[in-house]
């Protein structure tokens, strides 16, 4: 994934754990991974205007509360805005 290789490739971030969680999120925010761009924010790039049914970010946020109970991290002091934020929060060594 060249996504992987331009940003995280020299991270301590697993290539294994960033697909997860990229793909993951794309699939609950309803988007093609492919579109998906580390410096999309969540209160701007990856909303949809207008009304909605079901708000895909609510989604994700339910997803990132889970991996954190899951990982044993704590989730309570973190703002996240975009996709790197996420990656590298729930990627971190501590999270594997």
């Amino acid at each position: 994934m060249m996504l992987y290789q331009r940003y995280y490739q020299n991270s301590e971030i697993s290539l294994e754990r960033f697909t997860y969680i990229w793909r993951e999120s794309a699939s609950m925010l309803d988007i093609d991974p492919e579109l998906l761009r580390p410096t999309d924010r969540f209160d701007s790039e990856l909303t949809v205007p207008g009304p909605k049914l079901v708000d895909e970010t609510e989604e994700l946020w339910l997803f990132l509360q889970y991996e954190c109970r899951r990982l044993g991290i704590s989730a309570k002091a973190m703002k996240i805005e975009t996709m790197d934020e996420l990656i590298r929060f729930l990627g971190q060594p501590a999270a594997n």
